[in-house]
């Protein structure tokens, strides 16, 4: 008996190789040890036709599973989204032969679903149902599977090395058309409108310039004819500036610096999206650092926005540190790494003043988002108001995919062109 209990693995531990009895392998040898006991009392012979054919069943599936390599596993992951998005997880996992066993996956916080399979390994794929929960970036894997001998006697872990990279986007809310056309005009400041190459001759309008007649043109047709050139349309990215502000603790429930985070990228990532579908190009800048994107690329922002962080705890919760001094600081960050050439006049070519431009607090930036644990607020042109008074109740969201329809901003922004020149902040 103490040579079978030396060879067997111990109910307490797994062997070195990784190898354990299942619930049926360990109620299997108690039968086959009781089965020795009373032959070894009784003398009764007959039973060793039951305890050898166990003991044998128990010593091949151990040979079974421990001879067995770990797999190789490819996991194709559903396409990065918004929370509330998901899809289905695939699993193929290679052998060298198909053989029983359990595939656990491992799921990040951010991710729910249930990533335990029971299949039989090497055949088909193995797939499970994953839903995303939270912002952020995160790594799917690596997978465990437990294999198992023909007779569910002997489990063995095996691990799979390798994890793939999963990114849940913030929502992205659409805006009113008020609040597009603001948005827009704060490009069209930067656009520039020169004359660069002779495009076509069309007829002469009452107000064309007598220099853009093209005289020869008109005498072989006499009628007057003007020539029309293509415009440059040269469009500098729209700065948008993203901060937040964390109090000292004070006790609250939850993760204040988890939900000031998630409120600032989802302003920004609104703002940002909005801009991009109207084909201006943005420069967004947080705590984490600088993008750039062109219009219709949606991915750099959203990718940037889902891992960004609010930068700390800040010393106190004063209002004018919240709309002020962080967003300095992600200022002067998107300054240095991209060597912004404006001159810092004290009037814009557009008219505004440069405590308009650069809104509460200072700082080079278009368009400006500040969140708290209360709230977010976005600063365009000198007029503040909360990011709640901006959307569009009767469309709703616009969806967290990089690749998702664009919104229809240019025609809001030819709606309510003058939506963009209206004074005043909101506080």
């Amino acid at each position: 008996m103490a040579r079978l209990r030396r060879w067997l693995p111990s109910p307490s531990r797994r062997t070195r190789s990784g190898v354990t009895l299942t619930r049926r392998g360990w109620l299997t040898l108690v039968a086959a040890v009781a089965g020795v006991a009373l032959a070894w009392r009784y003398g009764a012979r007959s039973i060793n036709a039951v305890v050898v054919p166990t003991l044998v069943a128990l010593a091949a599936g151990y040979l079974q599973v421990r001879l067995r390599e770990s797999p190789t596993v490819r996991r194709d992951l559903p396409p990065d989204g918004a929370p509330g998005d998901g899809g289905t997880v695939t699993l193929s996992v290679e052998t060298a032969s198909p053989f029983g066993a359990v595939v656990r996956d491992a799921l990040p916080d951010g991710v729910d679903g249930d990533p335990t399979v029971e299949a039989t390994v090497g055949l088909d794929p193995v797939e499970y149902e994953i839903e995303y929960r939270a912002r952020g970036v995160y790594e799917v894997g690596p997978a465990e599977i437990v294999a198992r001998d023909v007779l569910g006697l002997v489990s063995r872990r095996l691990t799979a090395t390798g994890t793939d990279r999963l990114v849940v986007y913030p929502p992205v809310r659409r805006l009113t058309g008020e609040a597009t056309a603001a948005l827009v005009g704060a490009g069209d400041a930067g656009r520039s409108s020169d004359r660069e190459e002779f495009d076509r001759l069309r007829s002469y309008d009452r107000g064309d310039a007598l220099r853009d007649v093209d005289w020869k043109s008109t005498a072989r047709h006499d009628e007057l004819l003007v020539k029309e050139f293509t415009a440059g349309t040269a469009s500098r990215p729209v700065t948008v500036v993203a901060s937040a502000t964390i109090p000292p603790d004070d006790g609250r429930r939850g993760d204040p610096n988890r939900d000031a985070g998630d409120r600032m990228a989802e302003a920004a990532a609104s703002v940002c999206v909005t801009l991009l579908d109207a084909g201006v190009p943005v420069r967004l800048s947080t705590p984490d650092g600088t993008v750039e994107a062109a219009p219709g690329d949606r991915t750099t922002v959203l990718e940037h926005l889902a891992g960004a962080t609010t930068g700390g705890r800040d010393e106190g919760d004063d209002d004018d540190r919240d709309d002020g001094a962080r967003g300095d600081a992600v200022d002067r960050r998107a300054r240095a790494a991209h060597g912004d050439g404006r001159e810092a006049s004290a009037h814009r070519g557009d008219g505004r003043d440069e405590s308009d431009r650069r809104g509460p607090g200072g700082g080079d930036a278009d368009v400006r988002v500040h969140a708290t644990v209360r709230d977010v607020r976005v600063t365009v042109g000198g007029t503040t108001r909360r990011f709640q008074r901006l959307l569009d109740d009767a469309t709703g969201e616009v969806g967290g995919g990089a690749a998702a329809g664009a919104t229809d901003v240019a025609a809001a922004a030819e709606k309510t062109g003058g939506a963009a020149t209206r004074g005043g902040g909101e506080r």
